[in-house]
């Protein structure tokens, strides 16, 4: 059944600083490591991870006792993903490449229940399999958090329309997808890629939401985000099994 996780939206809506991990591989003892880990949030990455709904579902269950916040990356604005995502019992979703505010609003209504939205109700994990259908439906609109990624020119350009519109709860720069199409190395950072994320930052504190991005905490923090992805598991996995693979290599040759 659903553990501990509620608040994420009240936090978001307080731009109290979160730090956030990516599990991208579809494994629950990695989802359970993170979850006990020290990160505000877990996102389980169903738009770029070898996810099934069943595999995703085993990740959730297996981070039910802690007190990780849950939230899936679905892979597009599809209502159907959303829906289906949330009725795992998650705390949220991550909503990829937004661009402008009718698809905000769309995104939003998808998440919500009626008369605040579309989303409709089910005997899932998030009702307790329909022992808790009622409460559900009463508390999740207060309490489901909607976040969309900026990551193109065109999210950029309509940021601030994206930021106003009801029910979203926070903007995310999507670092990796905005370098490339601003033609910008990755990772390396430039003032094009740099202005993207203040414009980003600055429309979400203007409508009173939280801001996110992958870059420096230390940098960004001070300009005003509060939301930081700074762990992907597969990336600190083969970072680390290089390294050491390297040092062995040293020490055997040596």
């Amino acid at each position: 059944m659903p553990g501990p996780h509620n608040g994420l939206r009240a936090r978001l809506s307080a731009a109290e600083p979160l730090g956030a991990a990516l599990l991208t591989i579809p494994d629950p003892g990695i989802a359970e490591v993170l979850s006990a880990s020290g990160f505000d949030v877990v996102i389980i990455d169903g738009e770029h991870g070898p996810f099934t709904l069943a595999s995703m579902r085993a990740c959730v269950v297996a981070m039910a006792s802690s007190s990780v916040h849950i939230v899936v990356r679905v892979a597009g604005h599809d209502e159907v993903l959303i829906k289906s995502a949330l009725e795992l019992g998650v705390d949220g979703v991550m909503v990829p490449r937004v661009e402008t505010a009718e698809e905000a609003v769309r995104i939003s209504r998808f998440s919500r229940y009626p008369p605040h939205g579309s989303r409709g109700v089910g005997i899932s994990r998030a009702t307790a399999y329909g022992a808790d259908l009622v409460g559900q439906v009463d508390r999740a609109d207060s309490s489901t958090a909607v976040m969309v990624m900026i990551e193109s020119r065109a999210g950029l350009e309509n940021a601030a329309a994206i930021a106003a519109v009801e029910g979203i709860d926070a903007l995310i720069v999507g670092p990796v997808d905005l370098a490339v199409e601003m033609g910008s190395p990755i990772g390396a950072g430039s003032d094009a890629v740099d202005a993207g994320y203040q414009r980003v930052i600055d429309a979400a504190r203007t409508s009173g939401i939280s801001a996110g991005v992958g870059g420096n905490p230390r940098v960004w923090r001070v300009r005003g985000a509060s939301f930081f992805m700074t762990f992907v598991d597969v990336v600190s996995l083969s970072s680390a099994a290089r390294a050491e693979a390297t040092a062995l290599r040293a020490a055997i040759d040596s």
